[in-house]
């Protein structure tokens, strides 16, 4: 079972951590700290909402990758969040000792990242209910691991002859129906 901490265990995760360190100016173990804690702790305020709003992208990686997370982020903290909602949160930066004005940059970021993640998974799951897709981000369920693999994957039109990186890190349970790739050569499949 995943959670949406693994993320961190993939490339998917080493562009968020590199990124973020070229919008805030944080270490990547600052960044890494800011995230272990907003990642659920945002989750957990997103499940009280019927919906998130998606921000505009084709891909994740290239979403991370290319366009103003901090300016998405803030865009949707604001329908996302009331005002004291959002002073707790940002209150958690002296906990973990990061720059007050640094961890709320790590705000933004990460409420645009989990915005694309929970509305990839929906938009890959039509009957996906939203309650369901933060239930599988924060490890409540498996039921939509599979989506939140493939989101993370890079070249998501490979024929799945070789599980990609991100496969193998979230350890995904492996299916004894996968043929193999030598099929009867060795007299499998």
């Amino acid at each position: 079972m995943a959670n949406i901490l693994d993320i961190f265990r993939t490339h998917t995760g080493d562009r968020i951590l590199e990124r973020g360190e070229e919008l805030t100016g944080l270490k990547k173990d600052e960044l890494l700290k800011t995230h272990q804690v907003l990642f659920p702790l945002l989750l957990g305020v997103m499940r009280s909402k019927k919906e998130i709003e998606k921000p505009e992208m084709e891909k994740l990686i290239s979403y991370i990758e290319k366009e103003d997370l901090i300016k998405d982020g803030t865009r949707l903290s604001g329908t996302l969040y009331s005002s004291d909602e959002f002073d707790s949160i940002a209150s958690l930066g002296k906990i973990i000792k990061v720059n007050s004005e640094n961890f709320i940059k790590g705000v933004y970021i990460s409420t645009a990242i989990l915005s694309a993640i929970v509305n990839g998974i929906m938009e890959n799951n039509s009957q996906a209910k939203f309650s369901e897709v933060i239930g599988t981000l924060l490890g409540e369920t498996s039921k939509f691991d599979k989506s939140f693999i493939q989101l993370l994957v890079k070249n998501s039109d490979s024929p799945n002859l070789i599980n990609s990186s991100e496969e193998i890190a979230l350890n995904p349970e492996s299916n004894d129906d996968d043929e193999s790739i030598l099929g009867g050569f060795t007299g499998g499949k």
